[in-house]
């Protein structure tokens, strides 16, 4: 067993928010399980002239990311912030894929135009806006944005003021609108406005949220729809991270990037809110599509009769079952690219298709692409080496 080491974690115990306590229970996970390690809170580790501690984990502000990633000893970083630092060591949630996951869903659920609301300067929010805006601008579309300056106490004027200006950007939208937030209090605060308005959410207005904070999403209706980032698995991930570093492993050239997940609820389920028989059906083609479903198992899962489900279906969403089928299969190779390495002959298997040529013929037919180069298109940004990374879009 390792002898005993002392990991410094750089968070004020008197200020942690959600994200950050989610953080700290993935350490607590790996920590527990590790009795060579002795964890002590200590903001201000880095600022004395000796560090007397093994490794550091940092939450990673402007101002102690570049000191933690010199410190002389192991650290790690667990957020986006200070995006500029060279040579840092990061695990951290995958934002562009979040904001693809959002931009995705919302074009899927037949919202007509997109918007975001992100903060103005902080790097997550960048990546955000920038990529949600890509995914839609590759298919012809694309985003209204406001962005919001982020504070850390807001004051009843400061609070009343972002409430104002929301509420006076939402009345220039042009609805049904589907709109991502960088984070869950505004999506909240959105859905409130939209009500105010005699806007009905989702069916005017769709919102994604960002941090999966459940007491925000589900406490009233409509629940929030929100993406999940997984921020105990950061920490857990870094906490492993820095284990191997103080074991004399060299750093990863790469940021080791945590998949985020979208948890759907009621602020962008539109079919449901319609049509709940066509709405099981499209769950039921979302969940069956990469098996060999034929029509009448969707119209027997939906609980209608063929000509009744096709005539509702093309009413709803202006598509066939069979195109559902093939929109949900394009999907999921859509996303399998992405994300995967995998070869294109196990991506059209898995994803449905029969063969290989027949994911290729879909491409071209749908995308006006081929797999090859949508794959090469698609892949995630923050792919980079660490010693040449650049800093976010100004």
């Amino acid at each position: 067993m390792p002898a005993t080491r002392q990991v410094a974690l750089l968070f004020d115990p008197h200020r942690l928010d959600p994200q950050q306590r989610q953080l700290l229970a993935g350490i607590h996970c790996y920590a527990e399980r590790a009795p060579h390690w002795q964890c002590v809170f200590d903001p201000h580790a880095i600022w004395g002239r000796r560090i007397p501690y093994d490794g550091l984990i940092a939450p990673g502000g402007t101002h102690t990311a570049p000191r933690s990633a010199r410190a002389g000893v192991p650290a790690v970083l667990v957020t986006w912030l200070a995006f500029r630092v060279p040579h840092a060591t990061r695990v951290v949630a995958n934002r562009w894929m979040a904001a693809r996951l959002a931009a995705e869903h919302l074009h899927r659920r037949g919202y007509q135009t997109f918007a975001c609301v992100v903060g103005a300067h902080h790097a997550p929010s960048r990546i955000d806006r920038t990529e949600f805006r890509r995914w839609l601008r590759l298919r012809g579309l694309d985003a209204d944005e406001r962005r919001l300056t982020r504070r850390r106490a807001l004051s009843s004027r400061d609070w009343q003021d972002i409430v104002n200006r929301l509420e006076r950007w939402l009345g220039t939208l042009t609805p049904p609108v589907g709109i991502f937030c960088s984070t869950d209090a505004v999506a909240r605060t959105l859905a409130d406005l939209a009500a105010w308005r005699g806007l009905r959410v989702p069916e005017h207005v769709g919102l994604i949220g960002g941090g999966n904070h459940v007491p925000l999403c589900e406490l009233e209706e409509p629940t929030l729809t929100s993406i999940d980032y997984h921020h105990q698995q950061v920490g857990r991930r870094a906490a492993e991270l820095l284990d191997r570093l103080m074991d004399g492993q060299p750093p990863p050239r790469r940021n080791i990037l945590i998949t985020p997940t979208l948890v759907p609820r009621q602020s962008t389920d539109r079919d449901r809110f319609h049509d709940p028989l066509v709405a099981r059906a499209l769950d039921y083609i979302d969940a069956h599509s990469a098996e060999p479903i034929r029509v009448a198992d969707v119209a027997r899962a939906s609980g209608l009769g063929l000509r009744q489900l096709q005539r509702r279906l093309k009413a709803r969403r202006g598509r066939t079952i069979v195109q559902e089928i093939l929109r949900a299969r394009l999907g999921r190779a859509q996303r399998l690219l992405e994300t995967t390495d995998a070869p294109l002959t196990a991506i059209a298997r898995r994803a449905g298709f029969p063969s290989r040529r027949l994911l290729a013929a879909a491409f071209r037919r749908r995308l006006a692409t081929t797999p090859t180069a949508y794959r090469r298109e698609h892949r995630p940004a923050p792919a980079m080496p660490r010693q040449a990374r650049p800093g976010p879009t100004p």
